[in-house]
Order: C-alpha cells, then sequence, then structure tokens
C-alpha cells in the first residue's frame, strides 16, 4: 500500500465528447498533498493523442461538462 501513489491517483467523474469528436471534457477529482480533501479538475482532452489541458482546478465539485452545438464553449456545474 503506498500513501503516495493513492493521493497521485486522479478520479474521473464524468466527461463529455464534442459535437465534432474533436474534444473529450474530463471531470477529474484529486486528493490534495494532504490526503485531506480533493480538489476538482475540468480537462479539455484532444482525441488527436496530444497533450490534454487543464482548465480549471479548485475545491469545487466540478460535474456535468457539456460543450455548445457548435463544440466551441465548454460548461459545466462547479
Amino acid at each position: 500500500f503506498d500513501v503516495d501513489a493513492l493521493i497521485a491517483l486522479g478520479r474521473l467523474s464524468e466527461q463529455a465528447l464534442s459535437p465534432d469528436g474533436r474534444w473529450v471534457a474530463a471531470c477529474v477529482h484529486e486528493l490534495d498533498a494532504d490526503g485531506a480533501a480533493y480538489i476538482g479538475a475540468l480537462w479539455r482532452v484532444p482525441m488527436d493523442g496530444s497533450a490534454a489541458e487543464r482548465l480549471l482546478e479548485g475545491r469545487f465539485d466540478d460535474r456535468a461538462p457539456a460543450f455548445d452545438p457548435h463544440g466551441l464553449l465548454l460548461a459545466g456545474v462547479f
């Protein structure tokens, strides 16, 4: 049992695919450095395999990511 590995492990909660299929929005929760609380993050992940981008991070419960019909805007419940 490795506590550092557990802290580094993120928990994927919800995801949404963009209308054009180029992106996935993903809500991930990770334990903070003390392992006492979860930090939420909203990620935009390209489907072409290039690097993901963390858009938001904080002590909030991010969920329900959604793209607008054109795939230009990304929203969620925070």
